[in-house]
């Protein structure tokens, strides 16, 4: 058995807020919605009261027994008792759940029972009105000899054993085999609130994760599987090489309700036939409000991640003006898993190259943000790639002239990332080491006579593909952006 729970800041104890099967099934599209909204609304949120559908409110939720428990106190007035006890009959009645009503103090008396235990056992501090809810990671519940290995409580309920978490957030995860793949897999597999369902690779189905994706031996024992069942997630993240998941989409069918998270190119770029209106480019530093009302989302790409961020602060200020020359670095796994002539590593090493020089495939969403900061600038980026003699990474830098003071340039910059989660303006140029194996992005303007010099490094893995990919996903799901995603730069 698995539980939700949260607190509220009016109880003297945390709430045992919801019960929840495992392996759930879906009997009825009402269950379905109380579920997917006891999923997505009590996990990492608090609220005074939960409201389960409607104005419908219960105390606590039992799927796996048909049960909704309510307590007596939990209404503003008589006469809103009265309404909610008729309306909620009749709701629940057709739903299939039968209903209980205990008093506070027996409500409390339960609560104590299951505190009291998770003090003992876990040896945490007594929790009060001012502490928030212990991590999901410490479990609720106690050893037992039931046979479930859970202990009935006050209220006559099954409790959950100890350690047997549930994380809120259910997602899955096509073309999970590559770079892009493992990278995921690993980021979710330590986010708090996040559990993976699925890993498809066709061809490496029943294949162990670890086998394939060796970083992650010992980390888990999760398998690739052919299948995607798509109704028993709430996101679902497109590893695919580009042009890939547009024809999937054409071939299957996903719930509207399944957020979607493309890192391919294929819908980066609008189109003037409306066909990718529904899909929000997902840079966060640029379309942070729009992520959060998203339910499809085009991750950028690397070299477009990298360059915009340099880019963004003095495009919007109108500090630059005239051609914008970019030269940017590019770690070999960007070229992605398979072996190329130019990843082969006895090529790469001690070796650097320049490859689709002024017609990167990035320039079409690079120039894309430019109109939209800048409508009708009429300047050229000028992009030339190179490949480096490293795993991962990217190093930018960029040049336009500049007629701004420095002084204008650094306040036009801490302005705009004032509120960013991962991008940070510094004074000195940055290091790529900096920020390898992190979600960071490192940013630094200078103007050097008429020129204003900007530079910029980022992980291409993680801020440039799924490091992002799990930012736009916190955003989407109305969870703290930071959430799995701090982590430290390897350096050494």
């Amino acid at each position: 058995m698995s539980y939700a729970y949260r607190t509220a800041s009016t109880d003297r104890y945390g709430l045992l807020k919801a019960f929840a099967r495992e392996n759930r099934q879906h009997p009825t599209e009402a269950e379905s919605l109380l579920w997917n909204h006891l999923r997505l609304n009590d996990w990492g949120l608090r609220f005074k009261r939960q409201h389960i559908i409607g104005d419908y409110i219960a105390d606590f939720v039992c799927l796996e027994q048909s049960l909704v428990i309510e307590v007596d106190g939990s209404y503003h007035s008589e006469a809103e008792q009265v309404e909610h006890d008729e309306m909620r009959s009749i709701v629940l009645q057709r739903m299939g759940f039968r209903v209980m009503r205990f008093t506070n103090k027996e409500v409390f008396g339960a609560l104590d029972e299951v505190l009291n235990r998770i003090q003992k056992e876990l040896n945490i501090k007594t929790m009060t009105d001012k502490q928030t809810t212990p991590s999901p990671q410490q479990g609720l519940g106690a050893n037992s000899s039931s046979p479930r290995g859970g202990q009935e409580g006050a209220l006559g309920l099954q409790l959950p054993p100890l350690g047997e978490v549930r994380r809120g957030l259910r997602v899955g995860i096509l073309g999970a085999a590559g770079y892009t793949g493992g990278e995921l897999i690993r980021l979710l597999l330590n986010h708090p609130q996040a559990e993976i369902v699925f890993a498809n690779s066709g061809s490496n189905a029943g294949n162990r994760v670890c086998d394939v994706h060796s970083g992650l031996t010992g980390e888990t024992e999760l398998r690739f599987t052919d299948q995607m069942p798509f109704d028993e997630v709430d996101v679902v993240f497109f590893c695919f090489g580009h042009g890939k998941s547009e024809q999937f989409l054409r071939e299957h069918s996903i719930p509207e309700r399944v957020k979607v998270i493309d890192l391919a190119q294929d819908f980066r770029v609008r189109r003037p036939d409306g066909s990718t209106d529904e899909w929000v480019y997902g840079l966060p530093e640029l379309h942070r409000e729009e992520i959060r009302r998203a339910t499809r989302l085009a991750n950028p790409g690397c070299f477009a991640t990298c360059i915009q961020l340099a880019l963004l602060p003095a495009l919007q200020a109108g500090l630059i003006g005239g051609d914008i020359h970019v030269n940017g670095i590019t770690g070999s796994t960007g070229a992605g898993q398979k072996p190329t002539a130019t990843t082969h590593y006895s090529w790469r090493q001690d070796n650097i190259s320049v490859y689709k020089a002024f017609e990167h495939q990035h320039l079409l969403e690079i120039n894309q943000t430019v109109q939209e900061l800048s409508p009708g600038y009429d300047g050229r980026v000028l992009f030339i790639p190179q490949r480096g003699c490293f795993a991962r990474g990217i190093f930018v830098t960029a040049y336009a002239t500049c007629s701004a003071s420095q002084q204008e340039v650094q306040r036009a910059y801490d302005n705009f990332y004032a509120d960013a989660a991962f991008t940070h303006f510094v004074s000195a140029a940055p290091d790529m080491k900096q920020v390898v194996n992190t979600n960071k992005a490192l940013v630094s303007a200078e103007r050097i006579g008429d020129q204003l010099l900007m530079t910029c490094c980022i992980d291409n893995l993680l801020k440039g593909a799924v490091g992002q990919a799990v930012q736009n996903m916190n955003l989407m799901l109305g969870l703290d952006e930071r959430e799995g995603l701090r982590l430290k730069a390897s350096a050494f």
